[in-house]
């Protein structure tokens, strides 16, 4: 069962209060529809789940296109039974094309005004929808992502990255967002203006970071937003050669920085200046945490010594 890690420190809570309160939601919901887009390629383990996930949202997606991105594993034969049962509309190309041309290709034949693109290895909650809908609380607003969660914590690298999610989903992405310096919308779930997207080129097919791209672009002339309420579930690398290339691909961000530096720069900077932060307010901890022990220690003896 996934699972949110609680903060150990008790003004740490006024922290998330106030990052929680950076957020601008709308009152309402828009009324448009959504379609939602799932580019796969081998997540025969995953698939079936993430589209019953989809399935389930309390607002319902006009439409569900996923495409089959050349899958070797099996994964047509669970989507075609998806697609008999008209739960589904479904692509299947013969070869590999990348997940940009997936993504694109469907993107040419959404007809709603907004689009949700959701990794085949991700799972929604239930009112995911919803509340990413809430984000667009102004016209100027083109993209909005949720939080998101590990959907397993079983092997022991897996449970260490809940710190990484603790600090960046909490913390990080509420304060950028209210600096107007969002440093990426995450790839793995993230609705957006059908329109924007289309102007825009949709997904950029020479880039491993995406996601980034289209989050700094976006940030150059209109808004980016995020719900932490919205919430979805990711699946992490379970051994240390996955993760190691996942964050390779994390890193490949470098060339995407020159070529969007104006819109990156703040997200970069204040991301640098948080990640100081985070370290000055780790070692204060531990000094307190130290003192207290020392005075502890100091206290029993002169009691024992009477």
């Amino acid at each position: 069962m996934p699972y949110e890690p609680a903060f150990p420190f008790p003004f740490g809570l006024a922290i998330f209060g106030i990052c929680f309160r950076s957020v601008k939601l709308a009152s309402g919901v828009p009324g448009s529809d959504y379609s939602v887009i799932v580019p796969v390629y081998n997540k025969r383990g995953t698939i079936e789940g993430v589209v019953r996930a989809i399935r389930r949202q309390t607002r319902k997606p006009a439409e569900i296109i996923v495409v089959d991105d050349g899958s070797t594993d099996g994964s047509s034969a669970i989507l075609e039974r998806f697609a008999e049962r008209k739960e589904i509309k479904y692509i299947h190309f013969l070869n590999n094309h990348g997940k940009a041309y997936a993504i694109n290709f469907a993107l040419s034949l959404v007809k709603t005004s907004y689009v949700m693109i959701v990794d085949g290895d991700t799972y929604l909650s239930a009112g995911f929808a919803h509340n990413a809908m809430r984000g667009f609380y102004s016209k100027d607003v083109v993209g909005v992502c949720g939080r998101v969660l590990p959907s397993r914590t079983f092997h022991t690298l897996q449970k260490s990255r809940l710190v990484e999610y603790l600090w960046g989903q909490r913390m990080y992405k509420p304060l950028q967002t209210r600096y107007k310096g969002l440093w990426v919308l995450a790839g793995c779930a993230t609705i957006w203006r059908t329109w924007w997207l289309l102007e825009h080129g949709g997904f950029p097919s020479d880039s491993v970071v995406e996601d980034l791209e289209l989050t700094w672009k976006a940030q150059k002339d209109y808004l980016v937003n995020y719900n932490p309420d919205a919430i979805c579930y990711t699946e992490d690398p379970e051994t240390f050669n996955s993760y190691v290339k996942q964050v390779k691909r994390w890193f490949s961000w470098r060339p995407a920085v020159r070529k969007h530096f104006k819109e990156a720069r703040k997200g970069l900077k204040f991301t640098i200046l948080w990640g100081i932060g985070e370290s000055l307010g780790f070692l204060v901890y531990l000094g307190i945490i130290i003192y207290l022990l020392v005075t502890l220690h100091w206290t029993l003896v002169c009691l024992m010594l009477g």
